[in-house]
Order: structure tokens, then C-alpha cells, then sequence
């Protein structure tokens, strides 16, 4: 059996086993399901809807092409990627993933940039957006804007750090104008994208809450949350952190029940 067969075969059987588990406890797990759906619309979907909405529709009032004139120079010299490149960033800072993602692999599959620029923009084009990090971790989980404000700025702050250390230094690019299509209906295929964004947002909260909650049910987790804890002397803390891997916003709602020092930081690694 090769590598990819045998990896196909193990993911199969995990995922045939929580689909007897999610059947044979599913007076437990559907209200389960319920929760992660009620996390997502009473705290995700009020605070990232508009502004995922009024993002995609600047986007297609085609003001950010314009405003990467005045930011080409600056990311060249910083990042040394192209006028597109600095198109894919603005967008990623703005909307959050993974708009800057998808811009960046659409840009590269229509020879705009290299694969080189590609990778850099991998790591500049892949943020979370100011509407989920202030308005959903901040306002929503953390019930504090200013946390949200300061875990942005370092968010944005690490992936510039990250920019620079990883940039490469010898690319040639152009600065030609982005063109971009107009749009029929500009208002309606804003909604539909919002819409198309919000609900794969909400469909993976609700499945990974789901499979959280089973890996919590069945002490797998602890595995790595008792021995992490010998360290950090604090369980919701280290909770949180393990929480992280597999949830962001299961791990957030955890960690927002905590009083310390270390919430901010950890709601950053996270």
C-alpha cells in the first residue's frame, strides 16, 4: 500500500468513526451541532456579515486597483512584490481570509505573478480581517474592542515581520494597471458572494465544534492538555491553546472565561 493510499485509508476510518458516533449518540450530538450553530449566528454572523459585505462591495467598486498606486512603491521596497501583489494584500487586510488567498491564487493562475511572488503572498495575503478579529474575538468572544483592536495590530504587525524575513530579492516586476471587469449588478453579486463566504464559515465552525466536542467526550484531548498543563499551571489557559488547533472560535469562547495576563497573547497564537 502506498503513502497516499494508506493516508486515504486512515482518514476514511476516522471519519467512519464519527459518523457511528455522531449516529449511535445522536441525541447528544445534534444538540451539540445546535450550539456550534448558535455560536456561529448569535456571535460570528452579526459581527462579520456587514462588514464582509461592505468589503466585497468596495472590492467591486473597483477603488482598491486606484489605491494600490499609492501603496505599489511601498510594498516593493518592503516586500518586493508586484502592483498585483499589493492588490492581494490590501484585500487580505480588509475582507481577511480567505479573500487575499483566493485573490492571490486567481492573479497567479492568470500569469499576473510568479510562482515565486506567489509564495511570498502566502504568507502577506493570508490574514484574518479586522471584522472577525476586533468585531467577533474582540467584541463578540472577549467582550473587549480594545483586545480585538491590539490583537489585530500585532496580527497585521507579525505577518509584515514575516514579509520582510521571507521576501525574495530578485524578482522584476511591472506596475501595470490590475484590470478588473465590470460588474452587472454590482449590489446582488456582492450579496451572493457575502453569502456564498458566510455560510462556509459557518458550515466549518459547526463541524469542528462538533468534532471538538467529541475529541473532549472521549479524553482524547487530554493526551496533550495534561502535559502541556505541567508547564503552564493553568487549565482553561492550556484548554484554550489545544482547543486552538482544531476550533478557533471554540478556543476563543474558552479562553474569554479567563482572567490573566496571558489572554491577549494566547488569543494571538490562537
Amino acid at each position: 500500500m502506498t503513502k497516499n493510499k494508506a493516508l486515504k485509508f486512515t482518514l476514511s476510518l476516522f471519519v467512519l468513526a464519527i459518523l457511528i458516533t455522531y449516529i449511535c449518540l445522536s441525541q447528544k450530538y445534534v444538540q451539540t451541532t445546535l450550539n456550534g450553530i448558535k455560536l456561529f449566528c448569535l456571535v460570528i454572523l452579526p459581527s462579520l456579515f456587514p462588514a464582509l459585505f461592505l468589503t466585497t462591495l468596495l472590492t467591486k467598486l473597483n477603488t482598491l486597483p486606484k489605491a494600490c498606486k499609492l501603496f505599489a512603491p511601498l510594498t516593493k521596497k518592503a516586500f518586493n512584490v508586484s502592483y498585483y501583489g499589493t492588490y492581494a494584500i490590501l484585500l487580505s487586510i480588509l475582507s481577511g481570509y480567505p479573500i487575499g488567498a483566493s485573490i492571490t491564487c486567481d492573479l497567479y493562475c492568470k500569469n499576473y505573478i510568479t510562482k515565486t511572488e506567489a509564495k511570498t503572498l502566502s504568507i502577506l495575503a493570508s490574514t484574518s480581517g479586522p471584522a472577525f478579529i476586533i468585531g467577533v474575538v474582540g467584541g463578540g468572544l472577549l467582550n473587549n474592542i480594545k483586545s480585538g483592536v491590539i490583537i489585530f495590530a500585532s496580527h497585521i504587525i507579525a505577518t509584515i515581520f514575516c514579509g520582510i524575513i521571507f521576501k525574495n530579492k530578485k524578482q522584476n516586476f511591472n506596475f501595470n494597471k490590475l484590470n478588473k471587469k465590470e460588474e452587472a449588478n454590482i449590489l446582488n453579486d456582492s450579496m451572493y458572494s457575502t453569502i456564498n463566504s458566510i455560510l462556509m464559515v459557518g458550515g466549518f465552525i459547526t463541524l469542528f465544534y462538533l468534532l471538538i466536542n467529541m475529541l473532549i467526550d472521549f479524553k482524547i484531548l487530554n493526551l496533550l492538555i495534561y502535559p502541556l498543563n505541567l508547564i503552564i499551571h493553568n487549565l482553561t489557559l492550556t484548554q484554550s491553546i489545544i482547543y486552538g488547533f482544531f476550533e478557533c472560535t471554540y478556543a476563543l469562547t474558552t479562553l474569554s472565561s479567563v482572567n490573566s495576563f496571558f489572554v491577549r497573547p494566547i488569543a494571538s497564537f490562537i
